[in-house]
């Protein structure tokens, strides 16, 4: 099963764990991640979304999930997503949710292969 998943923010590659505590920790401070993506997949059909990213809770989202790796700061975070811009940082945190709810069971190694479990 893949435990990490990497996003690219204003050229700054931040590590973010796939796990079912931070998915907690998630829906703790921000939403349930599987809300936060039914409500994506809804919003792009046209229906209304209970949920919405927006420049408090994605670097919210980011840093949650990156404090076991770089551990960058929620300010760090937000600055990133601000050069980056904030609907780009906004795809990049809805690919780390899609992620985490729809976890693969293989993960890309360096050498470009496949690695199942």
């Amino acid at each position: 099963m893949k435990r990490t998943h990497k996003v690219t923010l204003a050229g700054e590659e931040l590590t973010l764990s796939l796990s079912f505590g931070t998915s907690l920790e998630i829906l703790d401070k921000v939403e349930s991640p599987t809300a936060i993506l039914q409500a994506a997949v809804a919003s792009m059909q046209g229906k209304p979304a209970a949920f919405r990213l927006t420049e408090k809770n994605i670097p919210t989202i980011l840093m949650i999930g990156n404090k076991d790796h770089e551990g960058l700061s929620y300010k760090k975070i937000g600055e990133l997503c601000f050069e980056h811009g904030f609907i780009n940082a906004a795809g990049e945190a809805l690919s780390y949710i899609n992620a985490m709810v729809s976890n693969s069971s293989e993960e890309i190694v360096a050498e470009g292969k496949a690695e199942g479990n």
